[in-house]
């Protein structure tokens, strides 16, 4: 299920998709552990920043499965591993 209410702020890797709130993004990715899109596995989930009229977004965290336990996700703050590092956008 996905709210579209809340702020677009969620992105999939390795797909590259989102479009959908981070925390619908984790709900979504517990039940089915897959994009709701292109069907493509999830190994994490990135909380991401658009910055609108331009071409890029800056990630805030990322969420991971500790030992592959969707039960057991760890949030990181990126700034808390090395600067914040902007990306292009990802577009089909």
């Amino acid at each position: 299920m996905i709210c579209e209410m809340q702020p677009r702020d969620a992105v999939y890797m390795e797909c590259g998709h989102g479009g959908i709130c981070h925390n619908c993004a984790l709900s979504n990715w517990k039940a089915t552990r897959v994009c709701h899109l292109c069907r493509e596995p999830i190994s994490q989930v990135l909380k991401v920043e658009i910055t609108f009229g331009s071409k890029e977004v800056e990630v805030l965290t990322t969420t991971r499965a500790r030992d592959g336990d969707l039960e057991r996700l760890d949030t990181i703050g990126l700034d808390q591993l090395s600067p914040r590092a902007k990306h292009p956008l990802m577009q089909d």
